[in-house]
């Protein structure tokens, strides 16, 4: 990620401001598609296991926005399920009686 510095000229206080870069949001969206998309079922039955990047750019541009916002939602709920669990694995997982 990029930052803005800006300082206060009265307090010396120094802010950072992150600076938004479209190109590295679509990449990271891409990135976490392609590692959760673990396989594809056509409609005739056929399977893609996996997908690519470049596979999961093509198919974030070619799917409606309301499917979209689904598989988003989907992977949101994972990653978030994924966090809670590991912070409840860390916690006191090495802790004494």
């Amino acid at each position: 990620m990029k930052y803005e510095t800006d300082r206060n000229p009265l307090t010396g206080e120094s802010t950072k401001k992150e600076i938004e870069d479209e190109k590295r949001n679509k990449y990271f969206t891409d990135m976490l598609w392609s590692s959760y998309i673990l396989k594809i079922t056509a409609p005739d039955g056929s399977e893609q296991d996996g997908i690519s990047v470049e596979d999961a750019s093509e198919l974030r541009r070619s799917l409606p926005i309301a499917s979209a916002s689904k598989i988003t939602d989907a992977i949101e709920k994972m990653r978030v399920a994924t966090a809670v669990f590991m912070l409840s694995v860390d916690e006191d997982f090495l802790a004494k009686s």
